[in-house]
């Protein structure tokens, strides 16, 4: 080990894919990121990040926008 330094790297990066209702389900609280995406309703792309890690943020920005309601689409 030659040095540290907080937080993550640039080099780390994520993509998530899913659909407007899958988003909807997890900020309703009426499906969990990691069920998502053992169904394959989200896939996750990306490197130096646990799965775990990727997926707990999902969940917490859709808990977020879920409390913010004039954040989700309505109709």
């Amino acid at each position: 080990l030659v040095s540290t330094r907080p937080g993550l790297s640039a080099r780390c990066t994520a993509t998530y894919y899913l659909n407007v209702a899958t988003f909807e389900r997890l900020a309703e609280s009426r499906t969990e990121a990691h069920q998502a995406i053992g169904t394959g309703r989200v896939v996750i792309e990306g490197n130096g990040v646990p799965l775990k890690d990727l997926a707990n943020a999902l969940q917490s920005l859709a808990i977020a926008v879920g409390q913010s309601p004039n954040l989700l689409p309505t109709g």
